[in-house]
């Protein structure tokens, strides 16, 4: 087997930045229906997992236009006159969370671009969208709402896809994809909220809303990097990452934790409240391979704050190289440590209370675009009668047991970072088996470098 490496670079940085319009404070108050209906535009959408939503629109001119409830299903619905000004912002506040049976943590908001648009859902990850083109120079516009939409969608990769949910503002959400949208803005939803926690605890002070503006002044660039419009704020990104590394292993597993206790089952139940007809649960949900490689970036930004040989933090990298895409929650959790999640911890309490910025700035690097991705090439002689190969890693000769990929071709090219966890620094082996209908081979012989 022949092995080789190289390195790639690419970066940017742009600062720019605008205000976010803020709301009219009104007393709710049932919405009202214009006289004619034949310019006006009826809008509907699902507000996350929350019911009884206060709904606020207003138009591009800061003009209020309703101010309402949302109903018990965590839907709601708006009638806008034929004279409204557009985008519209739409925001979803108060009410009860489904899942957990308290107050929602955030106040969300989404869009209406335009009359054309039937469907506005609010929720985590529309806030974040909406709050990311606002960033962007020239604000809140149709082609920086589509480019906010593809960062959020494939740089936050908590479940969603560019291929089941390419647009979670105006894609109606239905029996088939409500469950994906569920898990994944819970899993947002809990990473924004447990940074609060854990940055409070240490003694700062900010909250929910105040970590989404400067996560979304950081995601006009596509990556939770630290470098973006004005706004961004390093400290802050790098505590995102570190705890949606945590987040992301418990929700793999379907043990996704909300103030410490599991919320499956609530999660199960606000999809059946939302749809009733609903063809999945979250067990159902097979892992993605947007979301399998954002959990590898993640915990490899983690280990840069521990020691370099956190055997915790190892035992999950091990585990998550042993996934593969379209798993089911119930074959992912006995491969994870029994530990779980609590293996971030060390690296979290380390973050949060650090006054050092190249601590931080350590994490940020594994996202940065100037960071240099390490390509690794594996070859090798194909077996005359093999169907295909199943490349195996492990930090040792005997440890390279790990299963990496499978492929029909004898040869890969794996980046250390994404596809296996890796950081300068880091030794890694590699073991590759044949396989066919008859069955698979043993290893090949080994072979090693150095990150």
């Amino acid at each position: 087997m022949i092995l080789a490496a190289c390195n790639n670079n690419g970066g940017g940085e742009l600062n720019s930045g605008i205000d976010n319009p803020s709301a009219t404070n009104l007393s709710p108050q049932p919405f009202s229906t214009p006289d004619s209906l034949s310019s006006s535009n009826i809008v509907t959408g699902v507000t996350g997992t929350v019911s009884d939503a206060t709904i606020s629109v207003i138009d591009g001119d800061g003009t209020p236009l309703f101010f309402g409830l949302g109903d018990e299903r965590a839907s709601y619905s708006v009638t806008l006159p034929p004279s409204t000004t557009y985008p519209v912002l739409v925001t979803a506040t108060n009410g009860i969370d489904l899942v957990t049976g308290l107050s929602p943590v955030i106040s969300m908001v989404s869009v209406i671009e335009s009359p054309v648009n039937t469907t506005s859902n609010i929720n985590p990850f529309t806030t974040l969208i909406v709050k990311t083109a606002q960033a962007m120079p020239g604000g809140l516009n149709s082609s920086n709402l589509d480019m906010a939409t593809q960062n959020i969608v494939m740089g936050l990769s908590f479940g969603l896809n560019i291929v089941n949910m390419p647009d979670p503002i105006a894609m109606p959400i239905t029996a088939q994809n409500i469950a994906t949208m569920i898990k994944a803005g819970r899993a947002l939803t809990e990473t924004i909220h447990r940074s609060v926690s854990e940055i409070n605890l240490a003694g700062g002070f900010i909250n929910e809303d105040e970590l989404l503006v400067a996560l979304a002044a950081d995601m006009i660039d596509g990556s939770p990097d630290g470098i973006g419009a004005a706004g961004a704020d390093p400290f802050l990104s790098a505590v995102v990452n570190v705890v949606s590394a945590q987040v992301m292993v418990e929700s793999l597993g379907n043990n996704l934790q909300v103030d410490g206790l599991p919320v499956a089952v609530g999660m199960d139940s606000a999809i059946k409240t939302v749809i009733p007809t609903a063809l999945s649960s979250v067990s159902d949900l097979v892992v993605s391979g947007e979301m399998l490689a954002h959990t590898k970036l993640v915990i490899h930004a983690a280990q840069s704050v521990t020691a370099s040989d956190d055997t915790s933090l190892r035992a999950i990298i091990s585990a998550i190289a042993s996934l593969d895409a379209d798993m089911l929650p119930v074959d992912i959790a006995p491969l994870l440590p029994a530990n779980g999640s609590a293996a971030f911890n060390v690296a979290i309490n380390s973050l949060v209370s650090t006054a050092d910025s190249m601590v931080y700035q350590s994490v940020l690097s594994a996202f940065s675009g100037v960071h240099q991705h390490r390509l690794i090439s594996l070859a090798w002689y194909p077996g005359a009668e093999a169907d295909g190969y199943i490349i195996h890693a492990g930090p040792t000769p005997s440890t390279a047991t790990s299963k990496v990929s499978v492929i029909a071709t004898a040869s890969v090219e794996l980046d250390a970072q994404t596809d296996l966890g890796l950081s300068p620094g880091d030794s890694v082996c590699f073991s590759v088996k044949a396989f066919n209908a008859a069955g698979v081979s043993g290893f090949s012989a080994p072979v090693c470098t150095v990150i």
